[in-house]
């Protein structure tokens, strides 16, 4: 059965692509933390919030044999706990100021999803997906690299930011084909309460062995953040509260929405409906935070933006309509 019409289902998208947008604005309050307690304290509270739906399905767990708590761990650790590490770490190499270029390169997760799925699940990689990728990432190259040359002088950090954020995103887009491997045996519930709470448990440990490495060798910092066990009590509340409207706004309700609003909107609208997200990021950061732009990155950001655009609707023409959609969000921001 097709997908009913209804002009509220693409306002949910809409809505829901402006609230992950804020996404990188909320977390302009967060610059002094280490990027691992962020994602800590960010996949805990997460937790809380689907800790009540797994109670439901909590039996499912039985269904899970030796081999699939592989992919189970990938997605905790890999899709969910560097992601944001990552993520974060990228927004720090730019002071958390002209974060829309971090969020612009998110918007490559299909990309790596398809390529991924290419090598996990074996499914057909198209050359016209291949060149439609290779457009992208010129434009992704005129976006990190202005002036058009290479430069990987990270003085300003635009560079080493988009590095991490390529990477963040190519972790969150591996959710994609991994979760395909559980969803057959698991609901969507059960599987991001494993998600988040190995997130958390791994982030923790990471941050222990770094605040280890710090005492034993007497270094004031690991990775140009220093890590000590005293940070998880000494959250300000603005931190507390940016933490809280992460997982509240960005997060659970989003989530939601998004899924409400699929429910009635067809594959090719809500692809569309989609690109609110880098836009009202775009709007966010040249209103409150006075970024500019220079031509080459105007055309990267326009090529980009509309080969993934093309992919991301290709993509979704040829998914299942529910199942496929509920896997595809799994790697979402």
């Amino acid at each position: 059965m097709g997908k009913s019409l209804s002009p509220f289902g693409p306002l949910l998208i809409v809505l829901t692509a402006i609230l992950w947008s804020l996404d990188g604005f909320l977390r302009t309050s967060l610059y002094t933390l280490p990027p691992i307690l962020v994602s800590f304290w960010e996949h805990l509270l997460g937790l809380g919030l689907i800790l009540p739906f797994f109670w439901r399905t909590r039996h499912e767990l039985k269904k899970l044999t030796y081999a699939d708590w592989g992919p189970v761990f990938f997605i905790g650790v890999i899709a969910s706990s560097v992601a944001v590490i990552l993520y974060t770490y990228a927004l720090t190499q730019i002071n958390f100021i002209n974060f829309s270029i971090v969020v612009l390169l998110q918007q490559t997760q299909p990309i790596w999803a398809v390529l991924i799925a290419g090598l996990v699940l074996k499914e057909k990689i198209t050359r016209h997906f291949l060149l439609l990728a290779a457009v992208a990432m010129a434009g992704v190259y005129l976006i990190v690299f202005p002036d058009m040359r290479p430069n990987l002088d990270t003085g300003t950090g635009t560079a080493l930011a988009g590095f991490l954020a390529l990477l963040a995103a190519a972790s969150w887009g591996s959710a994609t084909s991994f979760g395909k491997l559980i969803l057959h045996k698991v609901s969507f519930g059960t599987l991001a309460f494993l998600r988040f709470s190995i997130a958390a448990v791994f982030s923790l440990l990471l941050f222990a062995t770094f605040s280890a490495f710090q005492t034993l060798t007497g270094a004031s910092d690991v990775f140009g953040r220093s890590h000590e066990l005293s940070q998880f009590v000494s959250l300000t509340p603005e931190q507390m509260g940016a933490l809280a409207m992460i997982v509240l706004i960005t997060g659970a309700a989003a989530m939601l929405l998004y899924y409400r609003g699929l429910k009635h909107t067809p594959a090719r609208v809500a692809t569309i409906c989609e690109l609110a997200w880098p836009a009202s990021s775009l709007i966010i950061g040249i209103v409150f935070f006075k970024n500019s732009f220079t031509v080459s990155q105007i055309i990267g950001i326009v090529i980009l933006l509309g080969s993934m655009l093309v992919i991301s609707r290709t993509q979704k023409d040829s998914a299942v309509p529910v199942e496929g959609e509920v896997v595809g969000a799994i790697g979402k921001k």
